[in-house]
């Protein structure tokens, strides 16, 4: 009843944008022991301190997560600045967090290399070499090349493995017949639709069905 009254005078109180439930407690537990501590006993006393200490604890671990993910968010607009937000809408969605970097990054390194066949005036060729050399792949490219390899070590579950992969990236599944067959969806355009088997296949198989995937989806060179 204590509890339940000092929640609606706290409530009465609250700013128009409102607390969350953790500040709500922290604040009710706070109000009874204020109003109470004459009449509660030392135990009573210790365990609603225990209690908004908890609550403090919760708070704490809550505005560590926001702050986490605000971070990360931060080095997503970092990591993906070689192109603006407009231009990279206009361009479609990524495959991964850096895809359209990374491809850029290839794009210089390979116009850089074959300069003199093309006939590269040196500023260009300076720059983009600048770019090729200090811009990094995406930490996103290594782990899809990751998560395919290891989705073809084990030819009973290669099926299930990469289609879960290929789900997240830039691809949707059209048939389950024979074959399981997965085109692009909408916007990821380039992209060839992948024929997956559902028997298992030797190791030499499986490699080749991975250095295939990894053809078709366009990564295999980027991370040189």
């Amino acid at each position: 009843m204590i509890v339940r009254e000092a929640i609606i005078t706290i409530r009465s109180q609250m700013p128009s944008e409102g607390w969350d439930w953790t500040e709500l407690q922290e604040q009710a537990l706070r109000r009874q022991r204020e109003r109470d501590h004459n009449r509660l006993s030392i135990a009573e006393t210790e365990s609603l301190y225990k209690d908004e200490i908890e609550n403090l604890q919760d708070r704490i671990r809550q505005l560590e997560g926001q702050i986490a993910a605000h971070q990360t968010e931060e080095a997503i607009e970092v990591e993906d600045g070689l192109l603006s937000s407009l231009l990279a809408k206009q361009v479609g969605p990524e495959l991964y967090p850096g895809e359209f970097s990374d491809r850029l990054r290839f794009a210089a390194k390979d116009c850089a290399s074959r300069a003199e066949q093309i006939g590269l005036d040196r500023r260009s060729i300076s720059v983009l070499q600048a770019i090729a050399k200090n811009l990094p792949t995406s930490p996103a490219l290594s782990e899809l090349l990751e998560d395919l390899q290891r989705a073809t070590k084990d030819p009973k579950r290669i099926a299930a493995e990469l289609t879960a992969i290929l789900l997240r990236h830039g691809y949707r599944e059209k048939a389950d017949n024979k074959h399981i067959r997965l085109e692009a969806k909408n916007g990821y355009d380039g992209l060839d639709a992948i024929t997956l088997p559902k028997t298992p296949s030797d190791q030499r198989g499986l490699t080749n069905l991975r250095k295939q995937i990894e053809r078709t989806l366009g990564i295999s060179k980027l991370e040189n």
